[in-house]
């Protein structure tokens, strides 16, 4: 799997960032000519423009080995988009792009929140894939309140005892590839709050961005310029201008 590269820091990106989303627009006219107009729900193309200063050598020559390697634009490649929570469906975890252990019940209790129950004396959980590339730093949060939880990611967990009123929580670990797991486990026979889960390209939360339907990793991202041109700054120095392209799923 071809995916673009983190820089050495572990950083996805460096700033200014920009990112851009072209929605498609759905129109309706009634029989009496009233038109009716209003955006679809998703983007249906994702475009950013990375601009990099003082990179080293080895990272402007990742970005631009990826370029050759994928002759341009011409073949596709996986973008973890610095800007987005990278899981899907946050504000339903009834949906099926969660999975839940057998003995846990998973109720609505409001607008992106939760109430997870679990009935067995060990620790029950919910978890979702992520396909995060192997060894890129990364978080999930998530605010709880209630039961004692536990939060896993990249093969790291971390236990947060039981609170009485919501509490942000969260644990850094590194992307194991496609298997990458986030899970949150609640205590055995304990009930606790759930909302905000998101997990991040980066070792450190930041406010909470909720998700509807996909996440924010995309598989057919291109480069969406015809060159690549990295100008040497100094010795070890770089700098580049990247602007890729996805086509969103439907």
């Amino acid at each position: 799997m071809l995916v673009y590269p983190f820089l050495a820091t572990g950083a996805a990106a460096q700033y200014p960032l920009v990112r851009t989303e072209r929605r498609k627009r759905l129109e309706t006219v009634t029989p009496g000519g009233h038109v009716s107009r209003m955006l679809a729900g998703s983007p249906a193309e994702v475009t950013w423009r990375l601009e990099y200063a003082e990179l080293s050598d080895s990272e402007a020559g990742a970005i631009e080995a990826l370029y050759t390697a994928t002759r341009g634009g011409l073949m596709a490649f996986t973008f973890v988009d610095p800007l987005a929570n990278l899981l899907a469906a946050s504000e339903d975890l009834t949906t099926g792009a969660w999975s839940r252990d057998a003995l846990l019940n998973v109720s609505v209790t409001g607008p992106g929140e939760f109430a997870v129950s679990n009935g067995s004396l060990a620790a029950q959980g919910v978890q979702q894939g992520v396909a995060l590339p192997a060894g890129a730093p990364c978080c999930l949060s998530a605010e709880v309140k209630g039961a004692g939880v536990t939060l896993s990611l990249g093969g790291v967990s971390r236990h947060f005892a039981a609170a009485a009123g919501w509490q942000r929580i969260w644990v850094n670990g590194f992307g194991l590839g496609e298997g990458t797991a986030a899970r949150l486990d609640v205590d055995g026979g304990g009930q606790a709050m759930v909302r905000g889960l998101q997990v991040e390209a980066q070792a450190a939360p930041s406010p909470y961005k909720p998700t509807y339907g996909a996440a924010g990793v995309y598989p057919q991202t291109r480069f969406a310029t015809d060159g690549l041109e990295i100008s040497a700054t100094g010795p070890n120095r770089n700098a580049v201008i990247v602007i890729l392209k996805s086509k969103v799923a439907e």
